[in-house]
């Protein structure tokens, strides 16, 4: 999203006239790219997102985009008045014929800089909470990821964000444009493209490379589509998606930049033995197709994921009731992982559900996919038996005490050929119990698409998303 001003001309412009005109009205700008047909600039030091200057084919645009900063806002209205006042000519507000400038600022004053503030981060704060993942936005110098995790670290409520909050966390992400601007990132020209889909974009790679028994120097870990861990002299490569690099780094080696980039310490190394270690454990992360894209249940069937059943008793798991309630709040940033009895096929991307069993109310609780390949790990139940789980991704989680959840009466009468009452936990469906259970969750999660407290029910990506969120 964005806001632009459209200055019609036949005239001609410099560049270096341009920015010349800049530093004139006492502007003290950094230009980080200064030829047509897009120029772009920001201020010294205080520069978010920066502006852009575009030649068009009647004249010249002036675009800022969501979530820029005070000082990014400003700088627009200055540019509308340069580009103005140097071609004398009109201007228009999103190409409107209708909506023609005559006084920048005024037009563009302090209440409109405080709406557009607002209004980009309220923006931002619904769509991270509803999509479940970061908005990735163009920095001045470099992208930033704004998610669920950095709300949660600044303390945001995404249903309510205070606009104070909002000038924190445009600060902390200003700060880090202008500190890491000139430091060594893991960018990369390597792109992976689709062979099964010409039309699919080709995804980015992030590189983290090893020779002769050492890392190669970086200072943090750029956003990209992936990530590589690449070993230049046994030329083995690892990719991972962005999104799970989190899961294999070391310990107080990285610090958090944003949801998904992380910077190095600077007091740190990376050793070729923690290299390693992480590259053994990309593995539980490793899909078959970069490209595949998952979907949850209840959005469609997919034959490409299978759709297991987990089964969780309070009374004798490992997780209990007052704990399993404490994550619902927190299903965007908690780590979950699940026992998995019919490990031998499961893979990371398959769907999953979770269905309390025992006493009280039972039926689906959770649903979502599985973020990691199976691992063995230890007996939660302390039997010493050789246990498989999987890492979770929840997009729905409810708690069977005080919201309507899909009983277990329910899903015995949708699927009667399979027990819902106990058992193993991480039974395979059918394909066709599967599309059942699809159609069942469907009918049953479009009601919460409104209806989210975050307390007792909570979840993203839910059927019916875009109609049920028009007021955004």
């Amino acid at each position: 999203m964005s806001v632009c001003v459209n200055v019609r001309t036949a005239e001609k412009l410099e560049p270096k006239k341009i920015f010349d005109e800049f530093v004139k009205r006492g502007e003290r700008i950094i230009i980080t790219s200064d030829e047509f047909p897009s120029l772009k600039l920001g201020t010294v030091n205080e520069a978010l997102r920066g502006i852009e200057i575009n030649e068009e084919d009647d004249g010249y645009e002036v675009r800022i985009c969501t979530f820029s900063n005070e000082s990014d806002l400003k700088l627009y209205v200055t540019a509308v008045s340069v580009m103005m006042s140097m071609t004398n000519s009109k201007a228009y507000y999103e190409n409107d014929d209708e909506d023609e400038i005559t006084n920048p600022e005024e037009r563009f004053g302090d209440n409109w800089i405080h709406e557009q503030l607002e209004s980009s981060f309220s923006v931002n704060c619904i769509l991270s909470k509803y999509h479940g993942k970061p908005v990735i936005m163009n920095g001045l110098f470099f992208p930033f990821c704004f998610g669920p995790l950095t709300m949660s670290i600044f303390d945001i409520n995404p249903s309510n964000p205070d606009f104070n909050d909002m000038i924190k966390v445009q600060n902390y992400f200003s700060r880090i444009q202008w500190d890491f601007s000139n430091k060594k990132d893991t960018s990369s020209r390597l792109m992976i493209q689709n062979k099964n889909d010409e039309k699919d974009r080709s995804l980015s790679v992030s590189m983290i490379c090893a020779k002769d028994g050492e890392v190669q120097e970086f200072d943090y870990v750029s956003y990209a589509d992936l990530v590589c861990l690449m070993d230049m002299d046994t030329h083995e490569m690892s990719l991972i998606r962005m999104k799970d690099f989190c899961m294999i780094i070391p310990k107080d080696i990285f610090f958090f930049m944003d949801d998904y980039q992380h910077a190095k310490d600077e007091d740190a190394s990376i050793t070729y033995e923690m290299f390693k270690e992480m590259q053994k454990r990309a593995k539980l992360y490793k899909v078959d197709d970069l490209h595949y894209k998952p979907t949850y249940l209840g959005n469609g069937y997919d034959e490409h994921q299978r759709t297991y059943v987990l089964m969780w008793n309070p009374a004798i798991s490992s997780t209990k009731m007052d704990e399993f309630v404490k994550y619902i709040p927190h299903i965007m940033t908690s780590g979950f992982n699940w026992s998995i009895y019919e490990h031998e096929h499961a893979r990371k991307d398959d769907r999953f559900v979770l269905v309390r069993c025992g006493e009280g109310n039972t039926g689906i609780v959770m649903s979502g996919i599985f973020l990691s390949n199976p691992y063995q790990g230890d007996d939660w139940a302390g039997k010493s038996k050789k246990r498989y789980y999987m890492d979770l991704e929840p997009n729905f989680i409810a708690n069977p005490e005080k919201a309507d959840i899909i009983t277990t009466d329910e899903l015995q009468k949708a699927i009667p050929d399979f027990n819902w009452n106990g058992g193993h936990s991480g039974r395979l469906l059918t394909l066709e119990q599967a599309e059942k259970l699809d159609n069942l969750m469907a009918v049953y999660l479009k009601q919460y698409s409104n209806n989210l407290d975050g307390i007792t029910v909570n979840g993203y990506s839910l059927p019916n998303f875009y109609e049920s969120q028009t007021d955004y």
